[in-house]
């Protein structure tokens, strides 16, 4: 029931925020929160955010068939279920280009890095947190109990690092990021719907258990 009210929330707010983004450069409360986060002091964090925003296009596509390699010497399954993830990026390219929402100028916010194409969403913020969640979900009924809540943290730190990287880099406003992260919620949202209908269903020709009588 939870995660059905996530998916759904996702969906309504990447919605709400495409239909806002194709309405406006950037909505209420962006330019305020975006010069927040370049001016604060984020102090190592920096370095992270230089990392995640460094990995993007043909090296998000990379990292993320490294990721698969690594599932899949673990177990075939929480690869393929990772792999499904992919799609997300060519989804988040396409809305790009449907909602024709400009980057942030430089006359408003500082620039520490060039990048062309459109702003809604960030495809950093959608591919980081479907890749977390996914492996996250993935690895979930293999990883120890004490370690799921280490897990947890490492994987919200990444998405928080990733998505607040944009920003501080003047790449997107606020509510691409925050539509990114909604599409990448979605997204894992459904694969993981697809997912466990298809590990519940029957396969073809299984002969089903017998009934005591």
């Amino acid at each position: 029931m939870r995660v059905s009210l996530a998916g759904g929330a996702a969906a309504a707010v990447f919605v709400a925020l495409a239909v806002l983004a194709s309405l406006t450069p950037y909505a209420p409360g962006d330019l305020a929160e975006e010069r927040w986060v370049q001016s604060a002091p984020w102090g190592p964090l920096v370095y992270g955010m230089e990392l995640t925003n460094w990995i993007g296009g043909w090296r998000q596509t990379l990292l993320a068939l490294a990721v698969i390699a690594a599932c899949l010497l673990w177990s075939w399954r929480a690869a393929l279920l990772v792999g499904l993830g992919l799609p997300a990026n060519l989804v988040s390219d396409a809305v790009k280009d449907v909602v024709e929402r400009p980057r942030p100028p430089a006359s408003l916010v500082a620039h520490r890095e060039i990048d062309s194409g459109f702003s809604f969403p960030s495809g950093h913020a959608t591919f980081y947190t479907w890749l977390c969640v996914l492996v996250l979900v993935a690895l979930w009924p293999r990883l120890p109990r004490r370690i799921r809540p280490l897990a947890v943290a490492a994987a919200g730190l990444v998405i928080v690092v990733a998505c607040t990287g944009r920003v501080w880099a003047g790449a997107h406003w606020p509510s691409d990021v925050a539509g990114g992260f909604a599409l990448g919620v979605l997204w894992s949202w459904g694969v993981w719907r697809l997912w466990s209908r298809a590990v519940r269903s029957p396969r073809p020709g299984a002969i089903p258990p017998a009934r005591s009588t």
